[in-house]
């Protein structure tokens, strides 16, 4: 949980948008290559159940036929 933890310190501090900066609205985690919950940190626990499923489609649109795939050490970043 400590790497969700500094993932949302650092987003926190480095934010340019008030509901970022000061009201803490969002929520960091870090996941497997097919979309499994590793860890998470306590932010908005109402995001992880919409973020889970985010992250799995996004692991199936990368892989999917005709694309490169997601590949070992790379990292994607999403808002949604």
């Amino acid at each position: 949980m400590g790497i969700a933890e500094q993932m949302g310190r650092t987003l926190a501090r480095t934010a340019i948008s008030v509901n970022i900066k000061e009201r803490l609205d969002f929520s960091c985690a870090l996941f497997t290559s097919d979309g499994g919950l590793v860890a998470n940190a306590p932010h908005i626990p109402v995001h992880l159940g919409a973020m889970q499923a985010a992250v799995k489609f996004q692991v199936q649109y990368w892989n999917s036929e005709g694309r490169e795939g997601i590949k070992e050490g790379e990292v994607s970043v999403s808002n949604h």
